[in-house]
């Protein structure tokens, strides 16, 4: 009976704290970046004056068996900036953008992680496709050498090419076809675009900077005036409020 009633006041305590992050962000727009306590049900929690943004793991999104949970990102672990960008394969914008990700990383070495959210566009007929085979080779090992070379690309990449490209990546050619051919990752892709919508991302690219979001392709002075203030802050946010649902924070 103590678990059952301590499991009801945890819940009514989440849906309180739910329930005030959405109020700040309305008020202010405003998320900060703190690191939660190893119990989520420690007493500074729930007297947190302010959200707590969780970003993804760092690493490569797989677990144990392998298989596909979570995004992958490029940078340390330890980075003080996360940057999460939700890109299409075949949106120019997001081609655009992802070579500004590159140079920001080389302008900030180990303080910028970049992670990467699919967010194929149903304008971009093939974009659904290629996010699942990106996918298939993140399975692999390999979803940025995958990544690089779709952004690179300027056409759409049917199946016989992706097979070609997985081809020259290395990856294990019978495994890949079987991914692609099952839509393995079709309800991964999904849920990644679901929670893009969530945010209020209509386009491609749209990313969060701790949690901050944005939209559309920045250039390298702006999006390093975002990271700066988030590795120092002071003043007034160089970027735009937009309050993000409790879906993403």
């Amino acid at each position: 009976l103590k678990d059952i009633e301590a499991d009801i006041f945890y819940q009514r305590v989440v849906e309180a704290e739910k329930n005030y992050r959405k109020t700040l962000f309305a008020k202010y727009g405003v998320q900060f970046k703190l690191k939660p306590p190893a119990d989520h049900r420690e007493p500074e929690q729930f007297n947190s004056q302010f959200p707590l943004y969780r970003p993804p793991l760092a690493g490569d999104g797989l677990n144990d068996q392998g298989t596909v949970v979570g995004p992958p990102s490029r940078g340390a672990g330890s980075s003080p900036v996360v940057l999460e960008v939700f890109s299409d394969f075949l949106c120019p914008y997001s081609k655009e953008f992802s070579g500004t990700l590159n140079e920001i990383q080389k302008k900030y070495p180990g303080k910028v992680r970049v992670v990467y959210h699919h967010f194929p566009l149903p304008s971009h007929e093939g974009a659904d496709g290629m996010a699942q085979a990106s996918a298939c080779a993140q399975e692999q090992g390999k979803f940025w050498e995958i990544h690089d070379r779709l952004m690179a690309s300027t056409d759409k990449q049917d199946k016989p090419a992706l097979m070609k490209l997985a081809d020259e990546l290395g990856l294990e050619k019978t495994r890949f076809q079987s991914c692609l051919d099952s839509a393995k990752y079709k309800t991964w892709v999904d849920y990644e675009t679901d929670t893009a919508k969530a945010i209020g991302f209509t386009g491609t690219p749209g990313f969060l900077v701790n949690g901050r979001a944005s939209t559309g392709v920045m250039s390298m002075e702006s999006l390093s005036k975002l990271v700066d203030w988030a590795l120092k802050p002071s003043g007034p946010y160089p970027g735009a409020k937009v309050n993000l649902p409790e879906a993403v924070s």
